[in-house]
């Protein structure tokens, strides 16, 4: 990882011409408590993937309402479910 600290301004250039060239584009971000990074890039993206690491539902449903509020057109949840069956694809 970078110690430089995240700017989204000097990303939108490099986003832009990925996105250009590449059909698909995948970047990973840090924990959504830990950087700005994750709820910066949610309006550029298609479709967002949220890792639960198994913090619980709660913590859950709060990162995936924060991407989706950020502007994630759609988030797709990959990890536990606390034994529920749920849908993993949220549509906005």
């Amino acid at each position: 990882g970078s110690e430089a600290e995240f700017d989204p301004a000097e990303l939108d250039l490099t986003l832009d011409a990925l996105a250009q060239t590449y059909d698909f584009v995948v970047l990973a971000a840090p924990a959504l408590s830990a950087s700005a990074m994750a709820t910066s890039l949610a309006s550029h993206v298609d479709l967002g993937v949220l890792l639960d690491v198994g913090e619980g539902k709660e913590q859950r449903d709060e990162a995936q309402a924060a991407l989706l509020s950020a502007g994630a057109p759609e988030v797709m949840v990959i990890g536990p479910t606390d034994g529920q069956e749920e849908q993993a694809l949220h549509v906005a």
